[in-house]
Formats: C-alpha cells, structure tokens, sequence
C-alpha cells in the first residue's frame, strides 16, 4: 500500500497570500528544482534500517503550477514521486 500511494503524483496546494508575494508564480510555470533529503541518523539500528528502506536518491525534477480548485488555495503545484 505505501509503495502504491508512493508511486502516485504529489500533490500539494499553496494556500498563503504571503507566499505568492514572495515568489511571483504563474499558472502554467514550470521550473527545474533539487530534491533536498536528508534524514537526521537516529541511534536506533532498527530505525536507522527503516528509513534507508524509505529514503530515495536526492535528484532534479520538473515542478508545474496549474489553477487551484475552488477554495483550495492559490495553486496546485505538481511534481513526480521520488519512488518508483
């Protein structure tokens, strides 16, 4: 069930006017970004082992701005899943 719900499109909504402020963004923008991973290292072996299992290789990937359902913030950014 992770794997499958891993494998879907992220999909978050950017709800702050302040936001948009700061980052003059379009619908329709697209743009390259860097994933930035990097777990803290717990004391655990056991959650040390977890969390490789779940971690991915940080890499670059394409960000879309698309229109916002109705009362659901100012934008739907889209991006890919890291898991395959």
């Amino acid at each position: 069930m992770l794997k499958r719900l891993c494998n879907a499109t992220i999909i978050v909504a950017i709800a702050t006017a302040t936001f948009a402020a700061d980052f003059p963004v379009s619908i329709g923008a697209k743009f390259e970004s860097k994933d930035t991973l990097a777990p803290a290292v717990d004391q655990s072996e056991d959650a040390r082992q977890c969390v490789e299992n779940l971690c991915w290789k940080p890499a670059a990937f394409s960000v879309e701005i698309e229109a916002a359902a109705e009362d659901r913030g100012d934008w739907l950014v889209r991006f890919p899943s890291p898991i395959e």
